[in-house]
């Protein structure tokens, strides 16, 4: 059984990961370059149509080569990877926290359509589970404060800023779209 996180910054996907490891499940983790290689290689070959389609939807949502380029390497083919892996374990139980469905919070950079979420959906290799986190804003900001740094950062504060705002919609938009294409999900409210 595979299970996978989603949901915004900061709604507590890695404190409930650590849950569920204490519950028996094994999480996912790809951390050396030649691994992140070698799975994707992998990934490629066992699912050519998820791997290209997701690779084009980014392409053409990228609205420039630098953040292309962020989602490329800490997006794409990190959660190509902890997927291929995820289906070698010899687990019964196997967690991937922030999965392929983050996928979709990470790639937009402005306000996603349902079309354009349901293209990354639809080439998106579905979890046996998606557990979907919230949070209460205010909550959630409080805890985004405490953060030292955000990895996005990276790309500049404006850049950053207008991401954070969209990143909220696309996240409803998102878990709307999940529940109307009745994909096996449960919704954990963060406390």
């Amino acid at each position: 059984m595979i299970v996978e996180l989603f949901g915004l910054p900061a709604t507590g996907k890695s404190s409930f990961a650590g849950i569920l490891e204490k519950e028996g499940y094994t999480r996912i983790t790809v951390s050396s370059k030649v691994a992140i290689v070698f799975w994707n290689l992998l990934f490629m070959f066992f699912h050519p149509i998820s791997f290209f389609g997701i690779f084009f939807v980014l392409l053409k949502i990228s609205n420039s080569f630098v953040v292309f380029r962020f989602n490329f390497f800490n997006g794409f083919l990190h959660r190509n990877a902890k997927w291929q892996k995820a289906l070698f374990t010899r687990r019964e139980r196997v967690l991937i926290d922030e999965g392929h469905f983050q996928n979709i919070l990470s790639f937009f950079s402005t306000e996603a359509s349902d079309t354009g979420i349901k293209n990354i959906i639809k080439y998106t290799k579905k979890p046996d589970m998606l557990y979907i986190l919230t949070l209460d804003e205010v909550e959630r900001e409080k805890r985004l404060a405490m953060r030292a740094k955000n990895s996005r950062s990276e790309l500049g504060e404006e850049y950053f800023t207008l991401w954070s705002r969209v990143v909220k919609l696309n996240s409803e938009r998102t878990i709307k779209i999940i529940k109307e294409l009745v994909l096996p999900h449960k919704v954990i409210e963060g406390k």
